[in-house]
């Protein structure tokens, strides 16, 4: 067996373990179902209420977001949201549970190169993300009766797969980070928030101060948000965000070649003060 048929099986494996875990283990799955359903359903009360339905206020609010359907934005904004959650507490933390398993030496005694260890289980990471914006789509077609045909679905289909390398990218960058620290729990939390802040998901980035706009700007997640309500709700297609589309997927590989470095100091780190076993 060669080198590269060794990778594909071990990517193929460790696919497997995640989707096996995921069908013994589904409340994980059955929770960003709910709260996919639920969680965007505060803000558009609060949408509603301070709005009072004045077109003055939809026109203000369609002026800075591109869109008056403020229900689509909110969705589409807390679909984002959970998936990135999804990815940082699964790839993210994935590493971080090796240690505490006692299996973090076991794991990289195995012949297959680290880039297959970082990135072997991320193709099961596409069922988090389908069964967030399938809940959400449901909701905004059942519940507000947002136009969703079968068309915008197939550009949503088309968003997160270009995106799907940049999110895992991120979660790897994560779990490099997270081996270096005690309470990776209250990082992840940390990291949510700033994402939550930074990348447009309940309000749009026109309303920030310049410096933190042009930060939020360059993360990833606005990219895809961008991407998706603009396709959506917006008046833009798929053939129009390509410029777009195609620097969201060229910023996967500066930030996994950074989640790459960071994996080989805090493995040489740990070898040198004979850390690699401790939680």
């Amino acid at each position: 067996m060669n080198r590269l048929e060794g990778e594909v099986r071990a990517v193929v494996a460790t696919t497997r373990k995640e989707l096996r875990l995921m069908r013994r283990y589904p409340a994980e799955i059955v929770s960003l179902a709910l709260w996919m359903l639920l969680l965007p359903l505060a803000y558009i009360a609060q949408a509603t209420a301070l709005s009072s339905d004045a077109p003055a206020s939809v026109d203000a609010f369609a002026e800075r977001a591109g869109t008056g359907d403020f229900v689509a934005f909110l969705y589409l904004g807390w679909s984002v949201y959970l998936w990135l959650t999804a990815v940082l507490w699964g790839p993210g933390l994935a590493l971080r549970q090796e240690r505490a398993r006692g299996s973090f030496e076991i794991v990289f005694a195995s012949p297959v190169s680290r880039f297959t260890l970082l990135f072997g289980g991320a193709p099961a990471q596409l069922v988090p993300a389908l069964v967030v914006f399938a809940s959400a789509a449901v909701s905004m077609r059942l519940v507000f009766g947002v136009p969703l045909g079968w068309g915008d679905l197939a550009c949503w289909l088309a968003v997160l797969l270009v995106a799907f390398p940049a999110l895992m990218a991120l979660g790897a960058v994560f779990a490099t980070a997270s081996l270096s620290l005690q309470d990776a729990a209250g990082a992840l939390q940390i990291t949510r928030g700033v994402f939550t802040l930074l990348c447009g998901v309940t309000y749009p980035l026109a309303v920030l101060p310049g410096a933190l706009r042009a930060v939020g700007e360059s993360l990833p997640p606005t990219h895809l948000l961008d991407a998706l309500r603009a396709v959506t709700v917006g008046s833009g297609s798929l053939t129009g965000e390509l410029p777009r589309l195609l620097l969201l997927l060229a910023e996967a590989v500066p930030i996994g070649a950074v989640a790459m470095a960071l994996l080989w100091l805090s493995v040489r780190y740990a070898r040198k003060t004979g850390r690699l076993g401790l939680f």
